[in-house]
């Protein structure tokens, strides 16, 4: 089991070429790119997740379940950035059938597959917060991710902005609010349209935006 706790911001559009440029990306960051399938659970969106990934060699797939513990924070990290916090557990499962588990869930609980481009630091604390390799391990700090998302059968684009703190819950609570918040006074807010755009309306989880962009079919 690995616990985090999360805030995020998913906006419409293409990821912006000067926020990836605010974020650090000058050609050392090595972009990732994947491939997902969530299992989209209606009845209880904002709680539970459900997403299967396979292997570039078609092997084993990768079961993620990530369900989330307790209410959303608000969460302050700069006087223009708000979002919903929250702790969440995630167990994973490597399976050689994973057409078993999605039929388990058909046809109430349909899935989508999303395709994502994203750009990982991970940084830990100290007296100030200190960058080290995303494959670094370490008991506790926070990965700060942007990512382009599009969901297959779409069109239509979207970018995130993510700080996943990991670690036991207080010092993953703690790692959050402090390395977000140095995050922000470093770097500032990304350069956007409106600044105002990291707030309540466009913070959410994956799970929720997933059964949002179902109910927009």
């Amino acid at each position: 089991m690995y616990d985090t706790v999360e805030v995020r911001w998913i906006l419409d559009g293409p990821l912006p070429a000067q926020v990836e440029t605010w974020f650090g990306y000058d050609g050392a960051l090595t972009p990732e790119t994947r491939t997902d399938h969530y299992v989209v659970m209606r009845a209880c969106s904002s709680w539970v997740g459900i997403k299967l990934r396979g292997s570039a060699s078609g092997g084993p797939t990768q079961v993620d379940v990530k369900a989330r513990c307790g209410e959303e924070v608000e969460l302050r990290l700069a006087p223009a950035v708000t979002g919903r916090a929250a702790a969440w557990s995630k167990w994973t499962l490597e399976l050689a059938h994973p057409e078993a588990i999605v039929s388990g869930f058909e046809p109430d609980s349909p899935t989508l597959t999303t395709h994502k481009r994203r750009l990982l630091r991970r940084l830990v604390r100290g007296d100030a917060a200190r960058e080290i390799p995303p494959a670094q391990d370490a008991k506790s700090g926070c990965d700060v991710e942007l990512a382009t998302i599009t969901v297959e059968d779409s069109d239509l684009t979207w970018w995130s902005l993510g700080f996943e703190a990991f670690g036991p819950s207080d010092r993953a609570w703690a790692s959050l609010r402090a390395i977000g918040a140095e995050w922000f006074e470093r770097h500032g807010a990304p350069p956007l349209a409106a600044p105002s755009d990291l707030d309540m309306r466009t913070s959410t989880d994956y799970p929720r935006w997933l059964a949002d962009r179902l109910a927009d079919r």
